[in-house]
């Protein structure tokens, strides 16, 4: 059992492969797994909207856009280090708050 549980938990690193039309007209992209071997055909097809095609097919691309797109203010989002907030039980918080307080009555 404990061989079956490791085998769902397995994640398996993919690029996106394209985004196609099914026979339907709704976009899909197509994920293959990055280590794979010539000759292994694995595709994961994900059915998306055709704005997300579109956005993921212009990241692909690299072409500039006027302004950042959905998927450019997500991984702006990721990549920034977190900021950590004073808890309550924190000795500098009242500190932390006083500077927030004073920053906002000189504004």
């Amino acid at each position: 059992m404990a061989r079956d549980t490791e085998r769902r938990l397995l994640m398996v690193q993919v690029r996106a492969a394209g985004v196609a039309l099914d026979q339907s007209g709704q976009h899909v992209i197509l994920l293959k797994p990055i280590d794979e071997l010539p000759g292994e055909g694995r595709i994961l097809p994900i059915w998306i909207g055709a704005q997300e095609a579109t956005s993921i097919l212009i990241a692909v691309e690299g072409a500039a856009t006027p302004r950042p797109l959905a998927h450019d203010l997500m991984r702006a989002m990721l990549e920034t280090p977190r900021r950590r907030r004073p808890r309550r039980g924190d000795p500098h918080r009242r500190r932390h708050l006083l500077r927030r307080d004073r920053a906002a009555r000189s504004r």
